[in-house]
């Protein structure tokens, strides 16, 4: 993320009041999930769907100053397949030369961001998103482009695939908003929204047979009819976390 000197020193100055005291707003999360199709497949066969997230943070009144975002974990059905293993890598490191250092069949999907920057006042930064596989398929890559004419962002959002640790859910990511972002040339930052669309297929060669594709996002079998996403974002500050959920049902 790139700054002009003058507001690097009115960041500094920012930094130093918020230190001295400020109290943060506790903000609310909004979640919005959408699953296309929804028509389930089976353990070995999942249908091949694309999952749509928003994830919002907003305070009561524009005036207030929300926390800065540390990590965003997104909590998966256990009936939703991740199909990484089948596609191509990229590394951070290569994102943060250019992103056309990144094979293409890493890509798994795109959106975009609004970042809500304080530095000698309230900035407003929008930014491209593109997704990339990572890792073997452990991990995910968000790599964050944009700019408002003199804030430019650069930075890469790494996510990690585990498993939920939570009655409901089968895996989450874990989404760790890196330092660069999190305090942009002396001020800090808040990922107001997060958008982004997440799909793709890989073929697999298997010898004597036909490829076998496999879908970045997959939906298996669904016999309770029903598919719980959930939100918890946790923040810099000491300021308690915020959460918001989200049921959908399958066709």
């Amino acid at each position: 993320m790139k700054f002009p000197k003058w507001l690097l020193l009115v960041g500094s100055v920012a930094l130093a009041v918020l230190a001295a005291g400020i109290a943060m707003a506790v903000p609310s999360a909004s979640l919005s999930v959408q699953l296309t199709p929804r028509e389930p497949g089976t353990a070995t066969r999942p249908t091949n769907t694309k999952l749509h997230v928003v994830s919002l943070l907003s305070t009561e009144t524009p005036a207030e100053e929300p926390p800065t975002t540390a990590a965003i974990k997104l909590f998966l059905p256990s009936e939703l397949r991740i199909g990484g293993k089948a596609f191509g890598v990229c590394d951070a490191s290569q994102l943060s030369k250019r992103a056309g250092e990144c094979p293409d069949k890493s890509r798994v999907g795109a959106g975009s961001a609004d970042v809500t920057v304080f530095a000698g006042g309230r900035h407003a930064v929008p930014a491209q998103v593109t997704a990339y596989n990572s890792a073997g398929g452990k991990s995910l890559l968000l790599h964050l482009e944009g700019s408002n004419g003199f804030i430019t962002l650069n930075d890469v959002i790494a996510g990690r695939f585990s498993n939920a640790g939570k009655p409901g859910f089968g895996k989450k990511v874990s989404l760790v908003v890196p330092p660069t972002l999190r305090h942009p040339g002396g001020g800090r930052a808040t990922v107001s929204r997060l958008d982004i669309t997440l799909s793709g297929i890989a073929k697999v060669r298997r010898p004597g047979r036909p490829a076998k594709q496999v879908p970045y996002v997959g939906l298996g079998r669904c016999p309770d009819k029903k598919l719980a996403f959930e939100s918890d974002t946790t923040f810099e500050e000491p300021v308690a976390p915020v959460a918001d959920n989200v049921t959908l049902r399958c066709s």
